[in-house]
């Protein structure tokens, strides 16, 4: 298995354990907002929207700058092998 493929699959797992323990850690500190807003009548998937859209914001974003520089990555690489090979 190729080098770079390897880094990638270990680094979103890792990426992945750091975001579901974060979320976890949000939602305890959270928990008593929660249960207010619970009291206020608004439904679970309101609530969902409110305290886990943050997530979806920044994976969204975490692809999109990962995709940004895995690109330049790959142009800079490619340069710097080419000119080993003259």
């Amino acid at each position: 298995m190729p080098m770079i493929i390897m880094l990638i699959i270990v680094s979103a797992v890792i990426f992945s354990i750091i975001m579901c323990l974060m979320r976890k850690v949000m939602i305890e500190r959270s928990a008593f907002s929660i249960s207010l807003i619970k009291i206020f009548g608004y439904k679970m998937g309101e609530i969902r929207k409110i305290y886990l859209s943050i997530f979806v914001r920044v994976i969204i974003l975490y692809f999109i700058i990962n995709k940004l520089l895995v690109g330049e990555l790959k142009n800079v690489m490619l340069a710097i092998v080419l000119k080993d090979r003259e």
